[in-house]
């Protein structure tokens, strides 16, 4: 890959993650878990179901209590886990588009109020309108057809999973993928890995 798209590239991934571990971050912070405390979830009147994701989360960074994390709280910890976790999923699916291997799942399409086709679809037959539902409800569908293929990376009951990042950061981060690194990085990519897959044949 040209230093010019290598550069392109490494901005946009570290954009896409700050993104994010900032969005992750916020919605911690709602269930009132923070880098350096936890609010008592009495104060922040909760439903039933928030109250069952912090209290999962809670057990997660009681678990993480145990390890050595460096200068990193708990909190910064699960939080970064889990922008990676996004981040890898979404660039896995995206790479697969770009090889063919899927299709209409992420690219904007103007014929489809530039909304993904598939995406465009799914909201007319599921009459989901509220953004962050039918994103998560999408992806997450998404996320779990790929499953059945390619374990663990997207495992949507795994405990990186318990939040889901808003529609506002997945637009960013598409943003990112779409608009910032050029087609042509994304084709020297491609060459990239048939190259090895060639080689790997051959041994």
């Amino acid at each position: 890959m040209k230093e010019e798209h290598r550069k392109q590239v490494r901005k946009a991934t570290l954009k896409s993650k700050e993104i994010l571990e900032k969005d992750i971050g916020n919605q911690l912070k709602k269930l009132g878990i923070y880098p350096d405390r936890r609010t008592s979830p009495e104060k922040l009147n909760l439903p039933v179901e928030k109250i069952q994701k912090r209290e999962r989360i809670l057990e997660v960074l009681d678990k993480l209590k145990q390890r050595e994390l460096g200068d990193k709280t708990p909190q910064q910890f699960y939080t970064g886990e889990v922008a990676y976790t996004y981040f890898n999923r979404i660039i896995a699916i995206y790479l697969m588009e770009k090889r063919e291997l899927l299709s209409n799942v992420l690219e904007p399409d103007p014929e489809f109020g530039n909304k993904p086709e598939q995406l465009w679809h799914f909201e007319k037959i599921t009459n989901i309108h509220q953004r962050d539902t039918l994103y998560q409800t999408y992806f997450n569908s998404v996320f779990n057809e790929i499953n059945e293929e390619i374990k663990k990376v997207f495992d949507t009951e795994d405990e990186n999973s318990v939040l889901f990042p808003s529609a506002n950061a997945i637009d960013e981060i598409l943003g990112q993928l779409i608009e910032k690194i050029p087609d042509e990085a994304w084709k020297e990519e491609e060459r990239r890995k048939k190259k090895e897959e060639r080689n790997a044949l051959c041994i």
